[in-house]
């Protein structure tokens, strides 16, 4: 069987047929160890992270004041693993042993982070390959990773999705990722009025960021279905002793018939990403805005988000350290947030591909590692 036919021919049949895909991607890669579910605690992957050397100086600074917290997140998470789980491989010959974190971001949408792998690529294809087989035994409508430009392992692995799975079922998007205190932002409200989402906004706030984002972002969000606010996903959070909400305000300015721009405040469990993608806050401005409109609707639409980080009426029990607000937004609003006091943390490329891509996304997978795959085979078929 060639590469590339492997995961959409025998893995799509088992999945179907209910046997265990994970026996099944344990023969294609020999001598190679797949267990799901495999950390018991957050103090056994984060072991692992410091040996491996995944968390650079600047991830360290970031997380080292919250790590109780965090520490604390995790083990809820990890407990039944239906918000939280972790894929590892061990290969018995070289053993070298790598790891891949995935929690659910929103109701049928999860996102795959960490991964660590000790110079062995085969190895990652195998977490990959079982990770994708997860969301399609699970029925999920989409998955996503945010990585680095400059890390050339992730663009390796990420970088030529769009081109392979095709523009319809994938695309990146490239965001600068800011810490923003908007208590110190001016007052230029230019007339601009923001409120807080409500059930009928949902046709409008799907156009507005179908046209800033794209429709696959949208649909990849939850953003064409009825749970806007993420209640049901609240729900299986809160049987672990926890939380994961979607705050979304609108902005009006005075001639124009409809919205202008949105915030989605998400809010989840501290550090179950160590960047905080967790309780990220996506910006979304009308591209036509002039200048002046734009910086008025960004400094009033971001008061308002501030909402869902600070006053504890909107999230009660959900416990936030932190004094600044994690942001992605694009390029141009960037630049104005710069001039506003924000701080650039790190610039990320945000990959998306839904349902429909997600046989063809683990045919891409192979397809990457193809050489060393058929390195390995060689040499453990002798």
């Amino acid at each position: 069987m060639m590469t590339g036919e492997i995961f959409h021919q025998e893995i799509e049949s088992s999945i179907k047929n209910n046997q265990n895909y994970i026996e099944l991607l344990s023969k294609m890669f020999p001598g190679i160890k797949i267990r799901q579910f495999a950390a018991a605690s957050f103090d056994d992957l984060y072991d692992h992270y410091l040996e491996v050397g995944f968390i650079h100086k600047k991830k360290m600074e970031r997380i080292e004041p919250y790590l109780d917290l965090i520490r604390q997140n995790w083990n809820a998470a990890l407990k039944e693993r239906e918000v939280f789980w972790t894929t590892m491989y061990e290969d018995s010959v070289s053993k070298k042993i790598g790891s891949l974190s995935t929690w659910r971001s929103t109701n049928k949408g999860w996102l795959s982070q960490h991964l660590t792998s000790q110079g062995f690529p085969v190895g990652v294809c195998a977490m990959l390959l079982t990770n994708q087989a997860v969301g399609i035994k699970n029925n999920f409508n989409s998955a996503q990773c945010l990585y680095s430009p400059e890390n050339r392992f992730a663009q390796k692995i990420y970088g030529k999705v769009v081109n392979t799975i095709g523009k319809n079922f994938a695309n990146a998007l490239n965001f600068d990722f800011l810490n923003v205190i908007p208590s110190s932002f001016p007052n230029i409200s230019k007339g601009c009025l923001v409120r807080q989402f409500q059930s009928n906004d949902s046709k409008e706030l799907y156009e507005l960021v179908k046209m800033q984002r794209g429709k696959i972002y949208a649909d990849a969000e939850g953003l064409n279905q009825a749970d806007i606010e993420l209640i049901e996903l609240n729900r299986i959070f809160q049987s672990k002793g926890l939380s994961r909400k979607r705050f979304v305000w609108l902005a009006y300015l005075p001639n124009y018939k409809k919205p202008v721009g949105a915030v989605l405040a998400y809010r989840g469990p501290l550090g179950l990403n160590f960047s905080f993608f967790e309780n990220k806050c996506d910006l979304l401005i009308d591209y036509l805005l002039k200048p002046e409109e734009r910086k008025a609707v960004i400094i009033e639409l971001l008061k308002s988000a501030s909402q869902a980080y600070f006053d504890t009426r909107l999230h009660p029990g959900m416990e936030y350290p932190l004094n600044y607000i994690p942001l992605f937004a694009t390029e141009t609003d960037a630049k104005i947030l710069y001039t506003l006091g924000a701080q650039l943390y790190r610039k990320y490329t945000q990959t998306i591909w839904l349902k429909e891509g997600f046989i063809a996304w683990g045919q891409h997978i192979e397809r990457v590692f193809s050489m060393a795959l058929l390195r390995l085979r060689k040499q453990r078929n002798k």
